[in-house]
């Protein structure tokens, strides 16, 4: 015969075990979809390579949502505009995406320096940004 302390383990239980189940398929859908970014690109040919990626690391970060990891390799595909001219409309749009991710990024993992690095970067290079860089530079050391 089941008690009603069975019935409320049981149903402890399984709401548990639910809730681990939904974790598990939002960490296997993000690493999936994941591009393997695992650092701040450095190099003309590196980045030109991570920005044709910039889709796949977008759709992880949105999927991962709070990862902040994920948000970091998203904003490192954005570090070819590093190597081009900051004069078209177009870079410039790119970079206000960039700092958004970057937001995102310091906002779930403010201890990754290579993410400050890439933000000062970026600020240095774009003045339509309206951010310090050295403040940023600072942060990353």
């Amino acid at each position: 015969m089941h008690t009603p302390s069975d019935h409320a383990f049981r149903l402890t239980t399984l709401v548990l075990a639910g809730l681990l189940g939904v974790q598990s398929v939002w960490l296997l859908l993000s690493e999936l979809s994941r591009p393997g970014i695992d650092r701040l690109p450095t190099n003309a040919q590196a980045t030109v390579i991570s920005a044709k990626q910039r889709n796949d690391a977008f759709w992880a970060a949105r999927i991962g949502a709070i990862r902040g990891e994920l948000w970091a390799e998203s904003a490192f595909t954005f570090a070819d505009l590093l190597w081009v001219s900051p004069d078209t409309d177009s870079e410039k749009v790119a970079a206000e995406r960039a700092r958004a991710e970057l937001d995102n990024a310091l906002g779930y993992a403010p201890h990754q320096s290579d993410v400050w690095l890439l933000l000062a970067g970026l600020e240095s290079r774009y003045q339509s940004l309206k951010s310090d860089p050295t403040e940023a530079l600072k942060m990353s050391y």
